[in-house]
């Protein structure tokens, strides 16, 4: 059986989510470009072990909360596997409240950039 890891689905982008960092900044914590991060998040591709480290450490959890770990053969069903170890209905509320108030930070954030005169428009 062959043993490879995946970074969590969502995970950087709930603690990203937590510390109301936008990916600009937790890549400048972590030390690696805005890319890794975004495609962390996306899934579209899987880090070195170093990079997931360097994540973990901003974010200031171990890289084990970074990672699913998947051997070929393994059970495939949703049914199957287990959920994500200490992430309970409270936490999951607390997560999607700081999701909501980053939402409307971000919005905020639009609306006085909009207001001035300097949205976020590229020149």
């Amino acid at each position: 059986m062959a043993a490879y890891y995946t970074v969590k689905r969502g995970r950087v982008v709930d603690l990203r989510a937590r510390r109301l960092w936008t990916q600009d900044a937790l890549a400048k914590a972590a030390g690696v470009a805005k890319q890794t991060i975004t495609r962390m998040e996306t899934g579209s591709h899987t880090p070195s072990f170093d990079t997931i480290k360097k994540v973990a450490a901003a974010l200031d959890v171990g890289p084990d909360a970074l990672i699913d770990y998947h051997v070929s053969g393994a059970a495939e069903s949703a049914s199957e596997v287990p959920s994500e170890p200490g992430l309970t209905e409270e936490n999951e509320a607390g997560l999607e409240a700081a999701r909501r108030r980053k939402e409307e930070l971000d919005e905020e954030k639009l609306r006085e950039g909009n207001a001035s005169g300097t949205g976020d428009r590229a020149p």
